[in-house]
């Protein structure tokens, strides 16, 4: 679920041109939600699962707007399918995350 919302925030500034504070409002309400959550189930979660799932998010938050939102913005690159793709690549850590911390 966190991937995503994850790609839903960046989808929703970059392409439908939500108001930055707009978008980052709901979507750290329902991370929080999802969050605790996890957490009040963490005696059943795969073991490190919390932690790996805060480094995912925390790569994904860096990767997309500290180094591909400003790329796509540096190079010029306006068209809604380059912001999907980067979009889908930035939440590459959190779906690695899924398939790492499957296991016990």
């Amino acid at each position: 679920m966190q991937a995503a919302y994850a790609l839903a925030f960046t989808l929703s500034l970059d392409i439908a041109k939500v108001n930055y504070w707009k978008a980052f409002a709901p979507f750290m309400l329902v991370t929080l939600c999802i969050w605790m959550i996890a957490f009040r189930y963490r005696e059943s979660i795969p073991r490190h699962g919390l932690r790996n799932m805060g480094i995912a998010v925390a790569t994904w938050f860096a990767l997309y707007t500290l180094m591909l939102d400003p790329a796509l913005q540096l190079f010029g690159l306006s068209s809604p399918w380059w912001w999907v793709l980067a979009g889908i690549v930035s939440i590459t850590p959190i779906l690695a995350c899924l398939f790492a911390s499957s296991r016990r």
